[in-house]
């Protein structure tokens, strides 16, 4: 008898081990994955592109890398155009905190920005400041 409860639970311990270090192996495959394909060519290209859909105008990056907590992107040679298609920022590095999750849903939330060798075309805007907001305002066609 105490043979057989011996094997029932060795069973279980195996089961329970199964349950817990497969969908823990498969998090990090799939974590692996987002991080090493963000930092390749394509993900590289693919996250510019989700940006550059984001923004009313344009978005040009040379060069991005995307740190493995996918939270914080670092990019060189930046150069942000209005909808009109005038440069309103040119950046030689730029690092910046981002969301993941509005980006999936076509808008870019940054915080905690920093530049490096940049330049910044401020305009009046038509409140009367000055300011960069018709870079991150669509155009009003009428």
């Amino acid at each position: 008898m105490q043979i057989e409860l011996e094997k029932r639970h060795k069973r279980r311990r195996f089961r329970f081990g199964y349950g817990v270090t497969v969908p823990a192996v498969l998090i990090l495959a799939v974590y692996l994955f987002l991080v090493l394909s963000a930092n390749s060519g394509v993900g590289t290209r693919f996250v510019v592109r989700m940006a550059d859909a984001a923004l009313p105008g344009s978005l040009e990056v040379e060069d991005l890398a995307v740190q493995p907590s996918l939270t914080r992107v670092l990019a060189r040679h930046v150069v942000l155009r209005d909808p009109e298609g005038r440069e309103v920022i040119r950046a030689e590095s730029f690092q910046c905190d981002i969301r993941i999750l509005p980006l999936i849903l076509n808008r870019l939330h940054m915080e905690n920005c920093r530049v490096s060798g940049g330049r910044v075309l401020v305009q009046e805007q038509r409140d009367g400041r000055l300011g960069i907001a018709a870079a991150f305002t669509k155009l009003d066609r009428n």
